[in-house]
């Protein structure tokens, strides 16, 4: 299992000055380090197999919520793993957590958005280069399988954009 922190720091509970240093430069944050020890335990207990990759996290607070925050955890591997039959495992991490997580394969942003806009899938990415040299990006859905999307529009940008540090529009065509 690849962990944003080193093996001894998740089992002991307190970081190297390796992972410290990667914390202080925000290479890492907090929501790393707790996951990582969350997810090292879990696997001391076989709960989930040492396959997964966590490559990072980050964290969205949503605005129609009152102080509601969903971690986004980005992984290698195959995510069901950490979400587990009917949703016990990712249940069991959201609460140790204390926030609601989401588990996404890392990849392209059309893979991400396939993970996010599941069971849905996205036609691909169009650009859009204007004569002031800027460019649009957006990524396109099938329009006759809205009504299947269990996410708002607003609400995959913020996530895509947040993920993958790019400007990104959905579109359903």
């Amino acid at each position: 299992m690849n962990l944003p922190i080193c093996t001894k720091d998740a089992k002991e509970g307190k970081l190297c000055s390796k992972c410290k240093q990667k914390l202080e430069s925000n290479e890492i944050n907090q929501v790393d380090v707790e996951l990582s020890r969350i997810l090292f335990r879990l696997a001391e207990k076989e709960t989930i197999p040492n396959e997964i990759n966590l490559v990072k996290t980050k964290t969205i607070k949503e605005n129609n919520k009152k102080d509601k925050e969903t971690v986004l955890a980005l992984v290698e591997g195959n995510p069901a793993v950490l979400i587990g039959r009917g949703g016990r495992i990712i249940r069991l991490i959201s609460e140790k957590l204390g926030k609601d997580v989401k588990v996404i394969k890392n990849g392209s942003p059309v893979q991400i958005i396939n993970d996010l806009a599941s069971p849905v899938r996205a036609c691909g990415i169009n650009i859009l280069y204007r004569t002031d040299q800027s460019e649009e990006k957006y990524i396109t859905l099938p329009k006759e399988r809205k009504n299947k999307v269990g996410i708002s529009v607003e609400k995959m940008e913020k996530l895509i954009n947040k993920l993958t540090d790019e400007k990104y529009k959905i579109k359903y065509i």
